[in-house]
């Protein structure tokens, strides 16, 4: 509810659910997601926007494991701690316009995939305030802004990464691997 912190802790009953709506924009101040069980689910089949002013991840995951559907979460995402998006299930999309700051490492796990299907995660913000790094495990990932990537370490695992925005993160550390492919279509320094 509006001018209330919400809370989903890791315990016997750890999951959250979004709203069956086409727009479905969270009514709280903050909603975070607290400790390795604790999950934010949302199903494609029936809602296609999700805004979540201040959404903490402090270990959870926020997970889109439908099929065939492509959904959009807008607002802000803080990494308090090493968190997690889940895009598996096949044909799925997750179009990340949240601006991303924290400093925890965000793992993204999602199916299997060639650079000749959809993108399992498309990264649209800014996300300059982001010192934490991505691990991509799976999946095709499309980072289409300046700063979408942050400036922390990127790690591949049989995963696809296209970059077509500047890159300017000389810390940064890039680690690929198994059957991984990164694509850069602008500068990286």
């Amino acid at each position: 509810a509006s001018g209330k912190d919400d809370l989903v802790p890791d315990f016997v009953a750890s999951s959250l659910g979004v709203p069956a709506d086409v727009e479905s924009t969270f009514g709280g101040d903050s909603l975070e997601i607290l400790g390795a069980g604790a999950r934010l689910r949302i199903q494609n089949e029936f809602t296609d926007n999700v805004t979540i002013d201040d959404l903490r991840l402090s270990g959870g995951t926020v997970e889109f494991v439908d099929s065939e559907g492509s959904l959009n979460l807008a607002g802000a995402l803080t990494l308090r701690q090493d968190s997690g998006i889940d895009v598996r299930g096949a044909f799925n999309t997750l179009v990340l316009d949240s601006s991303v700051s924290g400093s925890g490492t965000l793992t993204v796990t999602a199916s299997a995939t060639t650079l000749d299907e959809d993108e399992t995660l498309i990264i649209n913000g800014d996300n300059s305030g982001f010192d934490g790094g991505w691990n991509f495990v799976g999946g095709r990932t499309f980072a289409s802004s300046d700063g979408a990537l942050g400036s922390g370490d990127i790690l591949l695992n049989n995963a696809n990464l296209e970059i077509d925005s500047n890159i300017e993160s000389p810390d940064a550390g890039l680690i690929i691997q198994g059957n991984s492919i990164l694509s850069l279509f602008k500068d990286a320094t």
